[in-house]
Order: structure tokens, then C-alpha cells, then sequence
């Protein structure tokens, strides 16, 4: 049996060739079912075939190498340093780590050594595969998430993280991010700010100092200390203006309650926060487009992107946490000015239907009409009509559309997008919601703070319409349909950190509890 060693010998099972010695006998293997038996039987083969021919001609034998036989996909030290680092990626290295943690002992057999190179080899495509396109399990968790995720792997699954990660700068921002707040944690993490009354400046007490500390450990307070460290002086001030904007609070510069609670938030919560952005930030399209419309809910902000910069962002209102606005990826084909609004069968029930029962005027004072069914062609129905008190909840059989104009709930232009959800851009009339802070006010479309504005640079500099023409033509109250030349792709999305522009970290609240799923 001593050509074991210069030929390939077949093994057939039946189910394929599996030829010992050729490079690809890893990979034939490793697609049987179960594997793990059929390469163990053709490692023993193969030591037991060395063997007897070693007995039979007296001399040495070759050694049975198990990496040419099973060859692994690289070096191992490298995948196993990798994989011990996962956490650095905003992985948990406890999922991917083979065996033993410390790896293969340097004494180990040949069957041994074969076996977990190929646990390793298995363990780095799960890896390869999590922070290219996500771990499944948390997607599924996310069942508000409605974005497609590509399932196909990269070119070369073994290659480094960093060309299996996302390419988005964001992501690459985001990780770096996580690794400061890590060490953060490695050092102790940061100390919490214990007081029963808010602290401005100018106030003198001991728990100006924790709240110094502790500004100074997130990289708020870069400044040099008071004279007085008791003292909260302009320094102390400033830093605490730029914790309250970069965590959606107003920026007082006073340490109320709403500041204490984010202050006192643990550094292993953030951390959470950072993964678990990135993690959704796995489930996005690799490539957006040179020009897309971004919602990021928990931001309640809209931007513009063009060719990788933001030429427009304005703040937004988003769906309440009863009615949340879904996390989609759609596309801005048409702008309609001076739109009608239909009701949706939710709101009717819960809204419109209860509020004329109350008062009989309700549709009336909101221009909104009446219409036998849902058919084009029905017809309308005067409101005093019927009996609304003998309306079934469970079945309203009436269309009910409000007429275009300020009143509408609209405002004066929507933004039409192709989507399930019947969630578009639109206008609206309650203006006064975009100077809050927290904008979960609507029952799921995203209204916009200057529809006129994204309409104009959506429409183009070659169209007809600038500010003036555009609002010149809304004053006419004409229903009016504008199609774009090229649709704009929209993505909303669920992320409750973020890096800014200015390289600085956001936080926001779970407004949805989605984060508590991933």
C-alpha cells in the first residue's frame, strides 16, 4: 500500500470521490452529511495504509501531514487571533471560538490537529459571514425590518475583517468608536453623578467634581479643571451642552433630570447601543446609490446624500411607539402638490370614527368627505346622513378623504414612495412639532420640516421649479403631479447611535424597543 504516498487513492462512498492527498478532499468532505465521520474514517485509512506500509518494508515512512490532507483556509494563528479579537468588531468572540479557546497543542495527533483546523476553518465562515451580512438570528429578532438583505457572501470569506466588513464610513466610524468606549470599560468604566437637584452654572458643591470626572471620561470636558474643582464654571458648562446635543437633549447646559438619567447611563449600555448600530448597519445594501433619502427614526432627522456628502438635512416627525414608522427601503418617484388625503382603515377606526361620534361637526370643520365604499367611482355621502353612533368599529364600509388644502394632514405636498406600508414624505400642517426634542408624533409617515426645499433639489437645478415657482404653484390649490426623472431610492432605518459629522457619537432612546430584540 505504500502509493498511498505519490498517488491520490479513491475512496467512493457512494455519494462522491473523496481522493486522499488532493487539495480539494477538504472541500468534498466537508459537503457530506455527517462530516465529521466520513473525515475521520479517511484520516484513519490514511494512517493505517502509512502504517502498513512502514511494517512491510522495514524503512521510515512519510509523515501523514493532516493540513495536506484537510488544508486549512490560512494561517491558523492568524484566524484564531481574529476571532479572539471578535469583540472588536461588536461580535461576540464566545461564538466563533472553536474547542479550546487557546487553540491546538504543538504535541497534538494528526486526526487531532486536521480536526481542528477544520473547526476553526468552519468557525472564521460564521465569522465571515456575521460581519459581512449580519448574524440571522438578529435579524429575525427585528421583525420591523423590512430592508432586504443580500445573501451572498464575499468573493473570499477568509480574507481579513476589514474587507469583509461594510464598506460605509459610518460603520468603519461606529467600530472605531466602540473600541474607545471598550477601553473605557477596561479602565473601570465612569463614575455615576449622584445629586437630587439639578447643577448649572455657578453652583458650588462636591458633586461637581463627579460630574467633571465623569464628562471627562466620555470626552465631553477636554478642558483644563477649575481652580476651584467644586465650581461649575463655563468650562463645565460647555461640556455639558455638547453631552445634551449629541444625546438629543436641549442644550441648557443644566443638569436636569432627563441629563442625569443619560449621564448615568453604564458604558457597557453604550456599547450595547454601538453594536448593535453596526450590526444594522450589516443588513444594509452594500452599495446605496450616488444619491438616496436617509430616515433614521430615533434621530427623527432626514438627510439628503449626494455622491457621499449631505446636502440637505432637516428634522422630521416620526411615528408614535403605537404606531411606529417601519424600518423600509423604497423609492421617491412622483411629488404631488396640494395632495388629498384618504384615511387609513387604523386611523378611521381609531381616530376619525370615535371623534365624530363625539361631535357631530368633526368631519365638517376637517374638510374631510364621505364616500359610500372604497370603489373610484363612489359615491359621496353627506355626513349628517347617518346614524354614526350605529357604526361597527369592525366594519366601516366608508372611504373617508380629507380635500387639499392647509388643513389637509398632509400639508401641501407628499412625497409618493412604493412601499407595503402606505408610509410616505409628506408636508403637515402642526408645524409647531419640529421645535421638540423627541418627534414620535405621527401614526407612521415621516413628515417633513421643508418639503418645499427637498422638493426643489429632488425636482433638480434643469426643472422648472425653484423655491418661489414651486410655491407659487402650491398657492393656485391645484392638485398638481410632478414625476421625477430618475426615482430616489429612501432608506428608513432604526439606529440608535450614530457619528455625526463631526466625528462625534449620538445616542438616543430605544423610542421602539427595537434594540432590546437584537
Amino acid at each position: 500500500m505504500a502509493f498511498l504516498c505519490h498517488s491520490p487513492v479513491s475512496l467512493n462512498t457512494g455519494l462522491t470521490a473523496i481522493a486522499i492527498g488532493e487539495p480539494s478532499a477538504a472541500r468534498s468532505v466537508t459537503s457530506l452529511t455527517p462530516p465529521k465521520y466520513l473525515r475521520a474514517g479517511v484520516l484513519l485509512l490514511s494512517i493505517l495504509a502509512t502504517t502498513t506500509a512502514v511494517h512491510a518494508t522495514n524503512e521510515p515512512g512519510p509523515e501523514v501531514d493532516g493540513a495536506t490532507l484537510f488544508p486549512s483556509q490560512g494561517d491558523t494563528s492568524t484566524r484564531l487571533d481574529i476571532l479572539r479579537d471578535a469583540d472588536r468588531y461588536g461580535l461576540n468572540a464566545a461564538d466563533y471560538l472553536p474547542g479550546e479557546p487557546g487553540g491546538i497543542s504543538p504535541g497534538a495527533s494528526v486526526v487531532a490537529t486536521a480536526r481542528y483546523d477544520r473547526l476553526l476553518d468552519d468557525a472564521y465562515l460564521r465569522f465571515a459571514h456575521d460581519i459581512s451580512r449580519g448574524r440571522e438570528r438578529a435579524r429575525r429578532a427585528d421583525s420591523d425590518w423590512h430592508i432586504p438583505v443580500s445573501s451572498t457572501l464575499p468573493a473570499d470569506p477568509f480574507a481579513n475583517p476589514d474587507q469583509l466588513s461594510p464598506p460605509h464610513p459610518q460603520y468603519v466610524q461606529l467600530q472605531n468608536i466602540l473600541q474607545q468606549y471598550q477601553q473605557i470599560k477596561h479602565d473601570g468604566g465612569w463614575e455615576q453623578v449622584s445629586v437630587d437637584h439639578a447643577l448649572r452654572t455657578g453652583v458650588r458643591e462636591p458633586a461637581v467634581i463627579a460630574l467633571r470626572h465623569r464628562l471627562q471620561a466620555s470626552g465631553d470636558y477636554t478642558g483644563p479643571v477649575e481652580a476651584d474643582p467644586q465650581l461649575f464654571g463655563l468650562a463645565l458648562d460647555a461640556a455639558v451642552r455638547h453631552f445634551q446635543t449629541r444625546h438629543g437633549i436641549p442644550a441648557t447646559g443644566i443638569v436636569d433630570n432627563r441629563t442625569l438619567r443619560e449621564l448615568n447611563v453604564p458604558v457597557s449600555d453604550r456599547i450595547r447601543q454601538i453594536e448593535i448600530a453596526m450590526e444594522r448597519w450589516r443588513w444594509l445594501p452594500r452599495d446605496l446609490g450616488r444619491r438616496y433619502l436617509w430616515v433614521n427614526i430615533p434621530a427623527a432627522r432626514l438627510e439628503l446624500v449626494e455622491n457621499g456628502n449631505v446636502s440637505i438635512s432637516m428634522r422630521t416627525v416620526v411615528g408614535h411607539p403605537d404606531r411606529p414608522t417601519p424600518s423600509l427601503q423604497a423609492e421617491v418617484s412622483r411629488i404631488v402638490l396640494n395632495p388629498a388625503w384618504v384615511a387609513p382603515p387604523t386611523i378611521v377606526k381609531e381616530d376619525i370614527l370615535p371623534r365624530q361620534q363625539r361631535d357631530s361637526g368633526y368631519l365638517a370643520r376637517k374638510h374631510i368627505q364621505v364616500f359610500e365604499n372604497w370603489a373610484a367611482n363612489a359615491r359621496e355621502l353627506s355626513p349628517d346622513s347617518i346614524d354614526w353612533q350605529s357604526i361597527d368599529p369592525k366594519q366601516i364600509p366608508f372611504r373617508f378623504e380629507q380635500k387639499p388644502g392647509p388643513w389637509n394632514s398632509l400639508g401641501r405636498i407628499k412625497l409618493e414612495m412604493n412601499n407595503d406600508f402606505d408610509i410616505y414624505l409628506h408636508d403637515t400642517n402642526a408645524r409647531y412639532l419640529f421645535g421638540l426634542s423627541r418627534r414620535t408624533f405621527s401614526s407612521g409617515c415621516v413628515r417633513l420640516e421643508d418639503a418645499v426645499a427637498l422638493s426643489v433639489a429632488l425636482l433638480g437645478a434643469e426643472s422648472d421649479f425653484d423655491r418661489n415657482a414651486l410655491l407659487a404653484t402650491i398657492d393656485r390649490g391645484i392638485t398638481q403631479n410632478l414625476d421625477l426623472d430618475e426615482p430616489v431610492p429612501v432608506y428608513i432605518v432604526y439606529l440608535t447611535s450614530w457619528v455625526d459629522a463631526n466625528s462625534t457619537v449620538n445616542f438616543r432612546p430605544d423610542v421602539y424597543g427595537r434594540d432590546r430584540r437584537v
